[in-house]
This record gives structure tokens, C-alpha cells and sequence, in this order.
């Protein structure tokens, strides 16, 4: 729940970071546990409750829907949720020659 939580949080950041926060989002997840979380409907585990807070504060300042999704319709965001928390990294990137190579190719085969 973690790894859902740090990505979640890690794109929220990113579209205040590129000024997109002024746009109206559909937000995915795979995670229907974390959309609970979120909308109230589950208590928030007291190690998350600092990051599920920190996406509450920031969720309550853009136009959003939250959705959920199966794994196979999140499959790029599933792999860098998994990267970010077992490499301990942050993943930003400016152009797509730097994504790294697995998500390049769940990019590719997302398209099909």
C-alpha cells in the first residue's frame, strides 16, 4: 500500500512541479484500497496516514475524479510504483529517453 500511496503522492507532485494542477485530471489507481482510504471509506493504517494526508491536501486543490482500474489497464504505473519503493528512488524524468527501458516497453504494449 505504500509503493500506491508514494506514486499516487509522486504524480500529484509532478503536475504542480510542470503547472498542470490548473487542468481537470482523471486520476487511476489500481488500488481500490487506497481509493477507500482516500474517500473515507476504510481507516488509514497509522504508516500511511502522512502520505494518504499530504494526497488529501494536494487532491483538495485540483478538479479531479479518482478511478479505479485493474492492474492490466495500470501495468507503467504498477512497474515505477514497484521500482520507486524497492530502488528507494525517485523517478522524475524531463524527455522519454529517459524512462527506463521496462516502462518503455509496457508503454508500447499499452498502446496495442
Amino acid at each position: 500500500m505504500e509503493a500506491e500511496s508514494r506514486a499516487m503522492l509522486d504524480g500529484l507532485i509532478l503536475l504542480e512541479d510542470y503547472g498542470l494542477s490548473v487542468y481537470s485530471f482523471i486520476i487511476e489507481s489500481d488500488s481500490q484500497v487506497l481509493l477507500d482510504m482516500l474517500s473515507g471509506k476504510i481507516k488509514v493504517p497509522w504508516r500511511l496516514r502522512e502520505l494518504t494526508n499530504q494526497i488529501s491536501r494536494r487532491l483538495s486543490a485540483l478538479s479531479c475524479t479518482l478511478v479505479h482500474t485493474y492492474r492490466e489497464g495500470n501495468m507503467v504505473a504498477d512497474y515505477l510504483a514497484r521500482k520507486g519503493v524497492v530502488d528507494k528512488t525517485e523517478f522524475r524524468t524531463a524527455s522519454p529517453n529517459s524512462i527506463p527501458a521496462q516502462a518503455r516497453t509496457l508503454i508500447l504494449q499499452d498502446q496495442r
